[in-house]
């Protein structure tokens, strides 16, 4: 009787003990689940906001980025529109020249008048056309291919839409050209003064002759030749204002 009593007893609180443990088991579970939920909320929270920051500070610079191009693109806008003039502006100058390759005509402008100030009767290049190579005794009437010096220009605009200019006046009393035609080194070739044009091509310019029975005609490799009085005349009124230098020059085929 005893020794059932006892093994009963010892049964109960075995099972007792057993049970007990679940509670605390089940606690152990229930606190490692909530840190690990905490854990993973925060964790995801943090890089939520951490993206929404990175989001936010894309757009701001992606919008900033925007406005600055928006900016610029005004401002090139407006450095080209004063640097590349129209053909019939004056810029900063007083005068303007337009020559008329075929008529062999040059016509100098003064602003305000509508009428030409003085016209000269010129020699234009052996070959009619535009300038296409170095060489091909044209004188141009557009801009070369390769251009740098007047900011918004395009290679082959032509004269008309935006002007070439005066780039330096060199006196020329004491150079000499050799023609190719056998007689040498020619003393006198270019007159007293030659008028260096900024054109996209190198050597172009207005300057005198050696040969005043040229004038009117197709004879030079490229530039233009005016008689020397004309091409004294010529410097002493346009280098009255920056020494010439800026004067827009206007070549036409007709």
């Amino acid at each position: 009787m005893n020794n059932d009593y006892y093994s009963r007893r010892n049964y109960y609180r075995r099972r007792h003990e057993q049970k007990a443990k679940w509670p605390k088991i089940l606690g152990v579970i229930a606190v490692v689940c909530i840190a690990a939920g905490i854990w993973w909320n925060w964790d995801y929270f943090d890089k939520t906001a951490s993206k929404a920051d990175e989001d936010i500070s894309q757009t701001v610079e992606v919008n900033t980025s925007t406005q600055d191009e928006k900016n610029s693109g005004g401002v090139e806008k407006h450095e080209k529109k004063q640097e590349a003039q129209p053909a019939g502006d004056f810029g900063e100058q007083d005068y303007r020249i337009v020559i008329h390759k075929l008529s062999h005509q040059l016509e100098l402008y003064k602003k305000g008048e509508a009428s030409p100030y003085r016209v000269y009767s010129c020699a234009t290049a052996k070959n009619n056309g535009d300038k296409t190579r170095s060489g091909d005794n044209t004188t141009p009437t557009s801009w070369g291919g390769v251009v740098d010096s007047i900011k918004g220009v395009l290679p082959h605009t032509d004269s008309a839409k935006i002007p070439f200019v005066v780039e330096e006046i060199y006196y020329a009393g004491d150079w000499t050209h050799d023609f190719g035609d056998g007689k040498g080194e020619i003393a006198g070739a270019y007159g007293q003064w030659f008028i260096s044009l900024n054109t996209g091509w190198d050597g172009i310019g207005i300057h005198g002759t050696h040969d005043p029975s040229s004038i009117g005609t197709n004879a030079s490799e490229g530039c233009i030749r005016l008689e020397n009085h004309d091409i004294n005349e010529l410097k002493e009124i346009i280098s009255k204002n920056n020494g010439g230098v800026g004067v827009n020059v206007v070549i036409l085929e007709d």
